[in-house]
């Protein structure tokens, strides 16, 4: 899958990625490399750009599979998310999300309307993806 280069060396090489792991071992332990491996929806919060890059690879990957993924970007928060606007956002939307996943419970407000029409096709995709034929070696 991958191959030597110039500036790396032998990719199969331990002093790569540590004693005895080698490349084989990154690509069947990485999760990027195991997103098809992935059976639940996933809600992904960003808090500002340098988690958006992180978690947008997920994103990518889980959608081209197919798998129900939600990505919500908080632009400007830090790890310790400080503006109240923001605390909420993302506080809230956690409890919003594993009560409708946990507890098949909607919040009846309006402004929230939007959020539980796309959590339903989610659910739905889910669905067909647990009746859909896995691929060999999984």
């Amino acid at each position: 899958m991958l191959q030597a280069c110039s500036q790396c060396g032998d990719l199969k090489d331990d002093r790569h990625f540590g004693e005895g792991q080698g490349v084989d071992s990154w690509l069947s332990e990485a999760s990027g490399f195991n997103l098809d491996k992935v059976a639940t929806p996933m809600r992904l919060v960003a808090l500002g750009s340098s988690t958006a890059w992180g978690l947008w690879k997920w994103y990518v990957g889980l959608s081209r599979l197919e798998k129900p993924v939600e990505f919500v970007l908080l632009p400007d928060a830090t790890h310790l998310i400080a503006k109240p606007q923001e605390r909420v956002l993302a506080e809230q939307g956690l409890v919003d999300w594993f009560c409708f996943r946990l507890k098949d419970e909607e919040d009846p407000s309006p402004q929230k309307m939007e959020r539980y029409e796309r959590w339903r096709a989610m659910r739905q995709l889910q669905k067909e993806n647990e009746h859909r034929p896995q691929a060999p070696g999984d």
